[in-house]
Formats: C-alpha cells, sequence, structure tokens
C-alpha cells in the first residue's frame, strides 16, 4: 500500500479574480516551501446539550468553517513575489524615478548631476541598480544597469564593478534615470489565492480557495539559509484536481543567508548583531453570518510590524535608545551566492526592550524588540525592494 510521503509533496497557487473562486483551466506558479506546511480545513464543533437519562450525548454538529496554517519557506531570489505583495497590501513597482532636461553627465567623478537637485527627493540610494536613458550628445551615458555608490541632491554617483564609463554631456535633453528594481510598501490592496497541495506518490490534490497571506515572519541569522513562514486565512477547501490546470516552471533562484549581506542602523552600518526577526501582521479575522457555514471576506486590522534585533552587548549606545525613547531606523540587505537580492527598509522604529542576557561565562547579548511606524518621507512603515 503506498502511503503519502513528504519527499513527493508539492504546492502550486493562482491568483484570484473574485474571492473564493478558483479561476477556470489555470496556470497554476510553484510554491516552493520547505517542511512544516500546516495548510488545513479547520471547522468549529458544536453538541447538543439535552439531559438524558442515559447520560448519552444526543447530538453533535460541525459548524463555521475556515481555511489557517502556515507555510514555511526559504528565502530567495524569485518565487514569493506576489505572497510579499499580498502580505504588505502594496504593487510593486519603479521605486525612484528622475525625468528632466536639468540633468548632466560628468566624466571626472563618473557621476550624473541635477541643477534641480532631486535626486534624494525622487528616492536614489546608495546601491540601487539605475537605468538611464535620453542621453542625444552622447549616448553611451544611456546605461542598462549602472550601480549607485553615492546619493546628493545634485549629484548620483555610479561606480561598482558594473563597467560602466560616463562621459561629458550638459544638460539640455529629457533624460531618465530610475531604478529598475522593484518596490512594494504596506498598502491597502486586498489579494486572495487559490492553492493546490499536491501530493504525487498517491496522486491527491487538496484545493484550498480564498487564501489570503494574513502574516509573514523572517529569521536571519549570522549562518545559514533566511528561513520564514507565511500564515494564511482562508475560506473553503475542496478535494480533487483543478480541471484544465497547468503548471509554471519553478523558480530556481538561490536562497539567501545570513552573511552576505549587510544591516544599518540608524543609517549607520551595525557589525554587532547577531540575528533580526521581523513580522507583519495584518490582523485578519474571519466574518461569518447565519445561513453559511464559511468565511466571507475576513475583516481586516491594522498593518503592524515588529520584530527583534539581538547584538553582543558592547556600550549603551542602543540602550540608551529604549531607555530614552529614542526613534531609529534600520535596514538591512538579504543575498545570496549571486549577490542578488532584497533591501528591507524601516524608516522609523522604536525600541521597547532592552535586555542583556548573561546565559554564563560567554558573550553577554542584548535583546531589542522593536516596533516600525508610519514614516512620512517614505510614506510606509516598511519597504521591501528586490533584486535591486
Amino acid at each position: 500500500m503506498t502511503t503519502a510521503s513528504g519527499s513527493r509533496h508539492s504546492l502550486s497557487y493562482i491568483a484570484e479574480v473574485s474571492y473564493g473562486v478558483t479561476p477556470a483551466t489555470p496556470a497554476m506558479t510553484p510554491l516552493r516551501h520547505k517542511g512544516g506546511v500546516t495548510l488545513a480545513l479547520t471547522k468549529n464543533t458544536f453538541q447538543s446539550e439535552e439531559l438524558r437519562s442515559d447520560r448519552q450525548i444526543a447530538d453533535y454538529r460541525h459548524g463555521t468553517k475556515q481555511i489557517g496554517g502556515e507555510i514555511p519557506f526559504e528565502l530567495s531570489d524569485g518565487g514569493f513575489e506576489d505572497f510579499i505583495e499580498a502580505v504588505l497590501g502594496g504593487t510593486w513597482g519603479v521605486k525612484a524615478t528622475k525625468t528632466a532636461t536639468t540633468l548632466s553627465a560628468q566624466a571626472s567623478d563618473n557621476s550624473y548631476n541635477d541643477s534641480g537637485n532631486g535626486f534624494i527627493t525622487a528616492g536614489f540610494e546608495v546601491g540601487d541598480t539605475v537605468a538611464v536613458s535620453g542621453f542625444t550628445g552622447n549616448v553611451a551615458n544611456n546605461i542598462s544597469a549602472g550601480v549607485v555608490t553615492a546619493v546628493a541632491a545634485g549629484k548620483l554617483t555610479i561606480g561598482g564593478t558594473d563597467g560602466d564609463v560616463i562621459v561629458d554631456d550638459a544638460a539640455g535633453e529629457s533624460v531618465t534615470i530610475q531604478t529598475i528594481a522593484g518596490a512594494c510598501k504596506a498598502g491597502v490592496i486586498r489579494r486572495s489565492f487559490s492553492i493546490d497541495q499536491y501530493f504525487a506518490d498517491i496522486n491527491q490534490h487538496l484545493i484550498f480557495a480564498g487564501v489570503e497571506m494574513n502574516t509573514m515572519k523572517l529569521t536571519i541569522g549570522t549562518s545559514g539559509i533566511v528561513g520564514g513562514s507565511f500564515g494564511v486565512i482562508g475560506k473553503s477547501q475542496s478535494l480533487g484536481a483543478i480541471a484544465g490546470s497547468s503548471l509554471n516552471a519553478v523558480a530556481v533562484g538561490a536562497p539567501y543567508d545570513g552573511f552576505s549581506g549587510s544591516l544599518k542602523e540608524a543609517g549607520s552600518s551595525i557589525a554587532v548583531v547577531t540575528e533580526i526577526s521581523l513580522n507583519i501582521n495584518n490582523n485578519l479575522a474571519p466574518m461569518f453570518v447565519i445561513g453559511s457555514p464559511e468565511t466571507l471576506e475576513p475583516s481586516i486590522g491594522r498593518s503592524m510590524v515588529d520584530g527583534s534585533a539581538t547584538m553582543y552587548f558592547q556600550d549603551t549606545t542602543m540602550l540608551n535608545k529604549f531607555i530614552n525613547e529614542t526613534e531609529s531606523s534600520m535596514q538591512f540587505v538579504l543575498a545570496g551566492p549571486n549577490r542578488s537580492g532584497m533591501r528591507f527598509t524601516l524608516p522609523r522604529i522604536k525600541y521597547n526592550g532592552g535586555a542583556p542576557n548573561v546565559g554564563g561565562e560567554g558573550p553577554v547579548t542584548l535583546a531589542m524588540p522593536f516596533i516600525a511606524l508610519y514614516d512620512t518621507t517614505m510614506a510606509t512603515q516598511l519597504r521591501i525592494e528586490r533584486n535591486f
């Protein structure tokens, strides 16, 4: 007798147009995951309170039902953009762009210059990869992927290992400089999915509809792969393959690790942090009405982002930020073997704890939980950039 084995387990998904309705003949996208998937149908139950002389239970019923559970994953290039977009409630788009006739090119320091001083306002940052078009006086300045190494209001310096060499060109042409990476901020757009859980060795499909991303958790350590999980809430479950469905190719990007990226606190590099956790919570809650056991589209609460940074206790600089209620910021870059990756920016945070942990004769660590707050300049409490 053949039984299901986790080694042949797979997940795939399709975005829904209408909540809880699986699109016809869908082209499913494989969902990379690891062990610990707890996606399942759950039901409330109730029983009769009838009193009987034989002490038996007269009736027992299944009541309202919903989909819930966790989908653990290893964060990597490709494969999670749809779910990240959904848990943030935002939309992937160009992070920074500048189109003007005030832009010139300068060979002496390999820079683009803006007499209108608009680069910082536009949102450009060190580490961005940018594409440039519109220079007609010297088309060599039209580059497809230059790495920004310095940013000032009127100067964008391009360098690194991209190999692009800027040549002199005066302002006057309509030039566009924009980041080529996608960026996503917290927003209010609701997205739901149908998920196919397939057990290949017994050829069985479990179909979950109306699945929304309620939470996302990340844990970044000093070594090993960056792990996380999506927590979901959904509407219904059915059995059997989706009629006419097909399967797209699986993403092949390498997973991120905890040592190939970088970390900044309050805009400066910090080299004493040993672990970061980040949590996003949409506070979804099912909604039931008389006449149906299935939830309506769940209610949605505040977008909550919090986490914790654990670091070696070196001095009281960080501890004082908690004691004095000093606002700060955090930005960390996750990368893998090919160096492409994601950048997480929390422009405004407050620490709400600071506890030295003396576990023995070894190093003392300082655990500092934090909460992310809305920032008026960035118009979000969290921005995630991909493949920048």
